[in-house]
């Protein structure tokens, strides 16, 4: 796993990362996922990666040597949402390492929650029933009905790129529409982060929305375990 900052609003302070996998060729170096999952999810591997991943994030995250209290965010797939075992594989990584469950953060997307209402939510309350805390991301890359924010089942809302990088900066429509949704989420309860946040003006237009947290490359791009402790231990 490679990792990415999340950091809190207004203060710019790392609170959070979230755990980014890739393949680390010997001969090609970095191959990015979007050109091995596919494969692995016809294979079916993709489980077991995504396992392994999480067991390697949650021991780095847990051995960093820091007073401040940093969450862990890993991905689920759609496979990892239709595996029984859901529930007990993650509790095997959070024992393992020895991470208490309140700084574990499961994110998915819109796409994977729209496969199989029901079955993914069963998944995912049993992942909360651990103390797991639980983000819809990419909110406004795909679908979802708004009837399932009320659920009670997500606590993180991660607003996609999509309506953080507007094409014009004047365009109030698309102003208020983030303002729209960060009201809508924060009145149902849900801390608000703002995804691929990269210069100074989308900084602001985020947190002028009332955005709680913000991850991008303005903050750090993905990161080795190595590079994550110094810059955990620097204090940002």
């Amino acid at each position: 796993p490679y990792f990415q900052p999340v950091v809190s609003l207004p203060d710019l302070r790392i609170v959070g990362v979230e755990a980014l996998i890739r393949w680390v060729h010997p001969t090609h170096g970095i191959i990015p996922p979007a050109e091995f999952i596919p494969e692995a999810e016809r294979s079916g591997l993709v489980r077991d990666i995504d396992a392994a991943t999480w067991r390697q994030a949650c021991a780095t995250v847990a051995a960093l040597d820091v007073p401040l209290t940093v969450t862990l965010s890993v991905n689920l797939s759609a496979a990892d949402l239709d595996f029984p075992q859901l529930a007990p594989t993650i509790d095997s990584c959070l024992t393992s390492a020895d991470l208490p469950a309140d700084r574990l953060i499961v994110e998915v997307t819109e796409t994977a929650l729209s496969q199989d209402w029901n079955r993914s939510r069963r998944r995912l309350e049993a992942v909360r029933s651990l103390g797991v805390r639980v983000a819809v991301d990419d909110f406004g890359a795909g679908h979802m009905y708004l009837d399932r924010l009320g659920t009670g089942l997500f606590d993180i809302l991660k607003i996609d790129r999509s309506l953080v990088v507007l094409t014009e900066s004047t365009d109030t429509r698309s102003v208020r529409l983030l303002e729209g949704v960060v009201s809508l989420a924060h009145s149902l309860g849900m801390t608000v982060t703002a995804e691929g946040v990269e210069t100074a003006e989308q900084e602001k237009r985020v947190l002028d929305a009332g955005c709680d947290r913000a991850q991008g490359y303005r903050y750090g791009y993905p990161m080795s375990n190595a590079d994550l402790s110094t810059l955990v231990a620097a204090g940002g």
